[in-house]
Parts: C-alpha cells; structure tokens; sequence
C-alpha cells in the first residue's frame, strides 16, 4: 500500500458547520475504494485565484491515505463526478527524508577585519534607510488599498 494526499475544495455556498456531512461522503468515497485514512485536516476558507463552477471561495480539505495503486484511477473518477466538490487532487506521497544537520562551515576560525566608516558614509546610510522607511509605509497603504479592491466580486 502506497500512501497518497488527496486535497479537495468545497464551495463557500456551505456554511463552515454543514462541511461534516461533505467530509463524511468524501471518507465514504475513500473506504469505498479501499483506502485506510491515516490523517483528515480542515484548511479553512481561503479566496480562489480564479472563479471555478462560478464560485470564488472555498474551504480547502485534506486527507492523507494509504491506498493500493490501482484504486487511484476509479477513486479520481468517482470524484470528479462528486457535485459536493468544485476541485481536487490526488498526489503520491514521497517517503519522508531525515534532515541532516549541516557540518561547520570551515572558514569559522578566520576572523573578518572590519574598516571604521567614515562620517559622510554614516550620513548617507541614515538618509537611505529613512527613504526606505518612507517607501515600506506607502506599499504598506498600497497593499491595504489592493486587498480591499480584490475582496469585491464584482471583477467581472
């Protein structure tokens, strides 16, 4: 048995408490198939790229799985058939590596000279770091602009 992610999309016209009975279908639809759930996690409500089935919202599910192989092509058909979803996929879980730590570095015994700044390069630093104070605020203000412009669904 191989182990697989499947994550599908719910559209926003369910409310956050009528997603168990969607979750529940979905686990059936796996049991049916022949797949043993190991793990089930909600992502929440996040905003589409793009509208699918007409819908711009949706509730991002996961469900990781153990499966045979040969059950993944009916399973992904059942699915698509599946109205309850506007969106989904299957991808094969990669066997989980250990994270090795890394060696040090051998150059830490050399020490770096540091040279005194002079006056005028002191000055000119202060003045570039205020300018990009300056500039972070407006992109901050400009991001707030574009996050209330882009919540609108009247786009189209």
């Amino acid at each position: 048995m191989n182990l697989y992610e499947l994550l599908y999309i719910v559209p926003a016209k369910y409310a956050e408490d009528e997603l168990g009975p969607v979750q529940d279908l979905i686990k059936k639809i796996l049991e049916k198939n022949g797949a043993k759930i190991t793990k089930s996690e909600n992502l929440g409500k996040k905003k589409l790229s793009y509208p699918i089935k007409k819908f711009y919202q949706g509730y991002y599910l996961l469900n990781e799985f153990e499966a045979e192989g040969k059950n993944i092509n009916e399973l992904n058909n059942t699915l698509r058939l599946t109205d309850e979803i506007i969106r989904h996929i299957i991808v094969k879980d990669p066997p989980h590596m250990e994270i090795k730590q890394p060696m040090a570095p051998i150059v830490a015994g050399k020490k770096k000279i540091e040279v005194p700044k002079t006056a005028e390069e002191t000055a000119e630093t202060a003045q570039i770091k205020k300018e990009e104070e300056k500039d972070k605020i407006k992109l901050e203000d400009l991001d707030k602009k574009l996050d209330e412009i882009l919540d609108t669904n009247n786009l189209l």
